[in-house]
């Protein structure tokens, strides 16, 4: 009621009339100072509060973190102190101590990371660093107090599992599997290396032909065969007339092809080149880096042969390649037309050293030496032939004739090493021849010691000669 009265006193704007009035002038007056001591009442209640609020909040943080740094500084000094005292133990009980002093280090990083949150960062970096420079003299005492374990060889004894070598050779055959090809039993060349091979189909009636396992033979065919398969070559040059059927071509790298067949299909081919002469388009599959051009062979009957197997007429299918696993419309990345002048020139194998190689056989063993060194003096001549014409030529002329000429020095130095005789080695016991003349004077240095002396041995009863 009386803040009612006070308040309708003050807003009251009659007010100035009940001056004049000196119990309301007095009652008034007592209003005004019952309002001012309230109020100074509340202003004094709200500064001590605030004052009591900021103690409050600013005491536990200096507290709890001279709480921290007392706790961790007490924990450092026993850890300490327990390292300089692990020396001093007893052997068997190092182990114990050490593991002791490893939890210790624990619960002082525990501490750490438990009060991190509100410890200022520059605490926080400088007790992380004292616990690591702990842990680290304690992995120093453990490496010197404790024995290390003595290193000693252990022989384990080697098991073959007999299921593993089945699936080995299971994995060499896989690229026959993968690709479909099957080396027929038929004859031909294989498991060859550095050798030049020859062979003529005329007056023959082979009618397949297989070349596999081949390492950096040149190989020369005359004559018509039906089918031809050639598998895994290797740097490897093959010169064939005319195949009346297909050839099957698989596992090559940095070949020679010259061939002539109504089909040729080639697989698995890298970096080689092929001079071909083809009734159908010539189908690649799997194959990089292979190069086509025209067919550049000739030996002596073998326009005949072209002609009797339809292949006398060039078709021009050889730069029509299909490759199997390239479908777009633009030209494969996978083979590519030969340049001119990077083709081989016309080579003629009918009259080749190769062939006289070849036919050795044939030869009188007694005139075998004389053949070999016809042949040697034929291989001078055509090394004298490229020496003569070695200005014009181009250089890679120059080094496939090179090659050519130590490849058949090589099959010469081969031939002669397996038809010459060779001379049989036979042990010799000679007679050894004693000097009569040298015994005596053995005997005599031997007496020379008893004449010196002059001791003489008397004819008393003794113990003579005994061993």
């Amino acid at each position: 009621m009386e803040n009612e009265e006070e308040v309708a006193l003050s807003s009251n704007p009659n007010s100035n009339l009940l001056v004049a009035d000196p119990s309301l002038q007095k009652k008034r007056q007592s209003m005004l100072d019952r309002l001012s001591n309230r109020h100074q009442t509340r202003l004094d209640n709200s500064l001590t509060h605030r004052s009591a609020e900021s103690d409050s909040s600013s005491s536990p943080s200096f507290e709890s973190t001279s709480t921290f740094l007392s706790r961790f500084s007490n924990s450092k000094s026993s850890i300490e102190s327990q390292l300089a005292q692990c020396q001093l133990c007893d052997p068997t009980q190092v182990k114990s101590h050490l593991d002791q002093i490893s939890s210790s280090i624990f619960d002082l990083e525990k501490l750490v990371a438990e009060n991190s949150y509100f410890l200022p960062s520059y605490e926080v970096r400088s007790s992380l660093k004292t616990t690591s420079d702990l842990r680290q003299s304690l992995e120093f005492l453990s490496a010197e107090l404790l024995p290390k374990k003595k290193f000693s060889f252990r022989n384990k004894p080697t098991r073959k599992d007999p299921i593993a070598e089945p699936k080995g050779e299971e994995k060499e055959q896989e690229p026959e599997k993968k690709s479909g090809f099957r080396v027929p039993d038929s004859p031909g060349f294989r498991n060859k290396k550095g050798e030049i091979l020859v062979h003529n189909f005329k007056g023959s009636e082979v009618g397949e032909f297989s070349i596999s396992d081949l390492d950096s033979c040149e190989v020369r065919l005359m004559g018509s065969v039906r089918a031809l398969f050639i598998h895994r070559l290797r740097n490897c040059r093959l010169y064939t007339g005319p195949v009346t059927g297909s050839v099957l071509v698989d596992g090559v790298e940095g070949c020679v092809f010259v061939m002539a067949s109504h089909q040729i299909r080639i697989h698995n081919a890298k970096m080689s080149d092929f001079y071909l002469r083809v009734r159908s388009r010539p189908i690649i599959e799997d194959s990089c880096g292979v190069r086509f051009a025209p067919y550049c062979l000739t030996y002596k009957g073998i326009e005949e042969e072209l002609r009797e197997a339809s292949l006398d007429e060039e078709t021009e299918k050889w730069s029509n390649v299909d490759d199997f696993l390239w479908l777009r419309a633009v030209q494969s990345p996978n083979w590519s037309v030969l340049p001119e002048n990077e083709r081989l020139g016309l080579v003629d194998i009918s009259s080749s050293i190769e062939s006289q190689l070849a036919q050795y056989q044939l030869y009188d063993p007694t005139q075998v030496k004389s053949h070999l060194d016809q042949f040697s003096s034929s291989i001078s001549d055509l090394e004298k032939l490229v020496a003569y014409n070695s200005y014009f030529l181009p250089s890679y002329e120059v080094r496939s004739s090179l090659k050519t000429m130590s490849d058949l020095r090589r099959s010469l130095k081969v031939l002669s090493t397996e038809l010459l005789p060779k001379k049989k080695f036979s042990f010799r016991n000679k007679p050894t021849r004693k000097d009569p003349i040298i015994e005596p004077k053995e005997e005599q240095k031997e007496q020379e010691p008893e004449k010196k002396s002059g001791f003489q041995v008397p004819n008393s009863p003794c113990f003579w000669n005994k061993k």
